[in-house]
């Protein structure tokens, strides 16, 4: 379970970064995840990473506006979830 949350914190850090740029952390997070784990684990991590954002859409559409829109947070999450798991070769 360590292992897991471990995995999840260390993969959205590495989804906080854009799509285009990869510095040497963001590298050498990447490369971590894909020896430490198998695919399957990864795919897993990325899952209950989406799940529990999409469950807090309020908390997070809080700390991007009072006003902003559901579906625009829902697609921000998605959008964070496709990058990663392109960053990580799913």
């Amino acid at each position: 379970m360590r292992a897991k949350l471990i995995a999840l914190t260390i993969i959205a850090s590495a989804v906080s970064f854009t799509a285009t740029s990869q510095d040497a952390l963001d590298y050498m997070t990447i490369q971590s995840i894909k020896s430490s784990m198998s695919k399957s684990d990864i795919e897993q991590a990325l899952e209950n990473w989406r799940s529990a954002q999409l469950e807090n859409i309020e908390v997070r559409a809080r700390y991007v506006s009072d006003r902003a829109p559901r579906q625009y947070i829902i697609d921000t999450i998605e959008d964070e979830y496709q990058v990663a798991r392109q960053k990580l070769g799913l």
